[in-house]
């Protein structure tokens, strides 16, 4: 096959590079090229631990979530349960040390903040607004 022969297609961000291959590499190629791109992890841990809870709301193409757990000035139901909030945690593999730290954490601490991997997390706590967490993604790292 010449050099002129040889193709390179750009179709929906996928290169596919036309140089005599098989049928089965093509056949390869056009399966990745309709294949759905994965879920974002803070996306998963959401649709996995709290699917269509108020209190919990990802942002920034699946790159950060918020969660606002319920407090007592709150609307009783308004927020996810300390369940949900220990499965998102988990599903993101927060340290022990920082849940720790949500743990202890009191009104008069103010924001506090903590990172480990490619996450990083902010929270405040007060008992008229419950835990209110943001977590972030970092998809370069």
């Amino acid at each position: 096959m010449s050099r002129t022969a040889s193709i390179v297609l750009a179709a929906a961000g996928l290169l596919v590079i036309l140089s005599g291959c098989s049928s089965s590499a093509a056949s390869e190629a056009e399966a990745t090229a309709t294949a759905e791109p994965p879920t974002p992890p803070l996306e998963a841990a959401a649709q996995s631990c709290a699917l269509g809870e108020p209190g919990v709301q990802v942002g920034d193409g699946g790159t950060s979530m918020t969660i606002d757990m319920e407090g007592s000035d709150d609307v009783i139901g308004s927020g996810p349960s300390v369940d949900q909030v220990a499965c998102i945690l988990g599903a993101v593999d927060v340290p022990d040390h920082v849940i720790s730290r949500m743990d202890r954490t009191r009104a008069l601490d103010g924001m506090q903040d903590a990172d480990w991997g490619d996450y990083a997390a902010s929270w405040t706590y007060h008992p008229d607004n419950g835990l209110d967490v943001i977590l972030t993604h970092d998809t370069a790292g």
